[in-house]
C-alpha cells in the first residue's frame, strides 16, 4: 500500500510510488479510483508526464463530475487510454 498525500500520487512530496516504480522498473501504471476528475486525473497525468504508459479502469472509478471528465478526454496530449474492463 502507498498513502498519498496530495491529489496526485506522483508529485514530488506526496508519497514515494515513483521511487517504487522506478525501483521495479515499471513503464505502464493502471489508475483506478473513486475521484476519477481529481485525484486519479492527477496522478494519470503525473504519470504521462513522467513517460509511464497510463491506463485508466473507466467502470473502476467514480466521475462525479462528468462535464469536467468529458472535457478531461479532449485535451490533446492526453495519452492516456481508457479501458473497460
Amino acid at each position: 500500500m502507498v498513502i498519498k498525500r496530495r491529489y496526485s500520487a506522483l508529485i514530488q512530496g506526496s508519497s514515494d510510488l515513483e521511487l517504487i516504480l522506478q525501483d521495479y522498473e515499471i513503464e505502464n501504471v493502471v489508475i483506478c479510483g473513486v475521484a476519477m476528475d481529481f485525484c486519479c486525473n492527477s496522478s494519470a497525468r503525473d504519470a504521462m508526464m513522467l513517460n509511464y504508459r497510463t491506463s485508466m479502469v473507466s467502470d473502476a472509478a467514480s466521475v462525479p463530475n462528468l462535464h469536467n471528465w468529458c472535457a478531461l478526454t479532449r485535451v490533446p496530449d492526453f495519452k492516456i487510454e481508457t479501458k473497460l474492463v
